[in-house]
C-alpha cells in the first residue's frame, strides 16, 4: 500500500531486460513483458490513484519503445508487431487514464489534457513514421489518423452515456477526436478538398462553441 514501493518494483522491473540482454531484432518477448507490467499499472489504477506510479510507467515505456524504433527497427522484420504494440501501449496507458477519472472518480485537472494529448500524438507520431515508410502502409495514413480520431469519439461518447458524465473529460476526448479528423485531411488530401473540409471543420467547432457555451471551441 506505499508507492515508494510500487516505484522500485517498477524501475527494476523494466530494467531486467537491459540487466539481461537480449536481441534487438527480436523484440516481441520484450514488448509483451513490458506490457504485462503496464497491465498490472492499469489494474492499479482501477484500485488506488497512484499518479506518480502512472506518470513513471507512461514516460519510460514511451522512451524505451522510442529508444528502440529509433535505433533498431527494421521494417522487413518488425512492421506488424511495432503497431500492434504501440498501439496496445497507448490503450492500456489510455485506459489507466480513464480509470483514474471514471472508476476512482478524481478531478479533471488541465494537466490530464497535456497526459492524454502526449499519450495520443507519441502513438499517432510513431504509427505515421511506420506507415509512411512502407510501400504500402503510406497509402493508409489518412485512414490511421480517422482511426485515432474514431478512439477518442467513441470514449467521448462512452463518457457521454454515463449517468453523471464527466464534462471536461468528454469534450477533451471530442476534442481528440476532432484534431485528429482535421489532420487527417491534408494527409490523406490536397488542393482545394483540404480548404473545403477545413472550412467544414471550422464551421462545426464554431457551432459547437456557441451552442454549448465553450470558448474554447
Amino acid at each position: 500500500n506505499m508507492p515508494v514501493i510500487a516505484h522500485i518494483g517498477l524501475v527494476g522491473a523494466y530494467a531486467v531486460p537491459y540487466w539481461l540482454g537480449g536481441d534487438p531484432e527480436r523484440p516481441v518477448l520484450w514488448f509483451v513483458y513490458i506490457a504485462i507490467i503496464n497491465a498490472g499499472i492499469l489494474v492499479l489504477a482501477f484500485k488506488k490513484y497512484w499518479r506518480s506510479l502512472y506518470l513513471s510507467a507512461f514516460g519510460l515505456t514511451w522512451l524505451m519503445f522510442s529508444t528502440w524504433y529509433g535505433f533498431s527497427y527494421k521494417e522487413a522484420l518488425h512492421f506488424s508487431q511495432t503497431l500492434f504494440f504501440s498501439a496496445l501501449f497507448f490503450g492500456i496507458f489510455y485506459l489507466a487514464f480513464l480509470a483514474h477519472k471514471l472508476v476512482q472518480k478524481n478531478p479533471f485537472h488541465l494537466a490530464d489534457i497535456a497526459i492524454v494529448a502526449l499519450n495520443s500524438l507519441i502513438f499517432f507520431g510513431l504509427g505515421y513514421s511506420i506507415l509512411i515508410e512502407h510501400d504500402s502502409g503510406k497509402d493508409y495514413c489518412g485512414l490511421f489518423a480517422l482511426a485515432n480520431a474514431a478512439v477518442h469519439a467513441v470514449v467521448g461518447a462512452v463518457i457521454y452515456r454515463q449517468k453523471e458524465p464527466s464534462g471536461g473529460l468528454m469534450y477533451l476526448a471530442v476534442g481528440m477526436a476532432l484534431f485528429f479528423a482535421i489532420l487527417a485531411v491534408p494527409i490523406q488530401w490536397d488542393g482545394n478538398v483540404v480548404t473545403l473540409v477545413w472550412a467544414g471543420g471550422a464551421a462545426l467547432l464554431f457551432w459547437l462553441g456557441r451552442t454549448r457555451s465553450l470558448p474554447f471551441y
